[in-house]
């Protein structure tokens, strides 16, 4: 996923925390003026649905990602890992950390 203007300080790509994810939905929402009960309805999903993956306690269901992401404007997309980003996944596998 990348999410672009507001959230280049905090993309979503390469994301792999809830609360990250979550801020970065936040400062998109805001970003498209919108309340968490307007995207809530337009997404279909419960207004406490969005604000537990907006507080990043609640890991989403793809669907349920899918569908906010959308009424936002975003999309979900896989993209191919930069050689920086796999380079220190490597080094924390080999230390142990993985």
């Amino acid at each position: 996923m990348d999410v672009t203007g507001d959230l280049a300080a905090a993309p979503l790509t390469g994301l792999h925390s809830p609360r990250r994810i979550g801020r970065a939905l936040r400062a998109a929402r805001a970003a498209a003026g919108l309340s968490q009960a307007e995207v809530a309805a337009e997404a279909g999903v419960s207004r406490e649905a969005v604000s537990r993956l907006e507080g990043g306690r609640h890991v989403a269901r793809a669907d349920t990602l899918s569908a906010v992401l959308d009424v936002l404007g975003y999309e979900i997309a896989f993209l191919p890992r930069s050689r920086h980003a796999q380079q220190l996944r490597d080094r924390s596998r080999t230390a142990g950390g993985l």
